[in-house]
């Protein structure tokens, strides 16, 4: 079974990272609101594409990143805030 490369894991990590960086501005704001439309389709866009990975790597197939394939998209910015740095501390885990 492959793993996945050292050059996407860094690539999902960028994107993480950036995304962690736009929902905290809106921390600021209101924690407790939903974040906004385009951030919440960069969300889902990341989990589907670390999903289409999870299929060939053992590491992202363990049940522990269960929480994040199958549950629901988070329902406010803090909680999205949460599951980016909880999926970056993983990915930093795989380098």
């Amino acid at each position: 079974m492959r793993v996945i490369s050292e050059e996407k894991l860094v690539t999902f990590m960028k994107r993480c990272v950036a995304l962690s960086a736009e929902v905290i501005l809106s921390l600021e704001a209101d924690a407790t609101s939903p974040p906004p439309p385009e951030v919440a389709e960069a969300w889902q866009a990341l989990v589907a594409d670390l999903a289409a990975e999870r299929e060939s790597d053992a590491y992202l197939q363990d049940e522990s990143w269960n929480w994040i394939f199958d549950g629901a998209p988070p329902t406010n910015s803090i909680r999205l805030y949460g599951r980016l740095a909880w999926v970056n501390l993983q990915l930093l885990e795989l380098i």
